[in-house]
């Protein structure tokens, strides 16, 4: 069974799953057609950390961050995680991230610029 959940929802011994557009946001020439939502990356939260115990102008997070431990990620994230085993999610990067950029992607259909398709994270078990 799998459910859409933000931060809020996010438990320590979940495990998630971060799903979005690969061609629009990571890798143009994937063939995806700028339509299938795939797998990014899947985490198992280790655990889940108030903001207060971390400096939120690192990590980004609003409330609280989560420390996961990586399962799967796509070459792309990997490369942006430097090969890590765990890694530091903040909530923004689940709640906010993808409605607070500007980012844009070239779309073969119009020719020109168009902004990314949002990510989902769901919970999986």
């Amino acid at each position: 069974m799998e459910e859409v959940v933000t931060s809020k929802d996010i438990r320590v011994g979940d495990i998630i799953s971060e799903r979005g557009i690969i061609s629009e946001r990571w890798n143009p020439e994937y063939r995806d057609m700028g339509a299938i939502m795939n797998e990014l990356t899947r985490f198992i939260v280790l655990s889940k950390n108030s903001h207060d115990e971390l400096n939120s102008l690192v990590s980004g997070c609003k409330h609280f961050y989560f420390t996961v431990a990586v399962i799967y990620a796509i070459p792309e994230i990997r490369n942006v995680m430097f090969g890590s085993h765990t890694y530091k999610l903040s909530d923004f990067e689940i709640d906010d991230e993808d409605y607070d950029d500007d980012a844009t992607y070239w779309c073969p259909e119009t020719g020109e610029a168009a902004q990314v398709t949002p990510r989902e994270w769901v919970r999986l078990g």
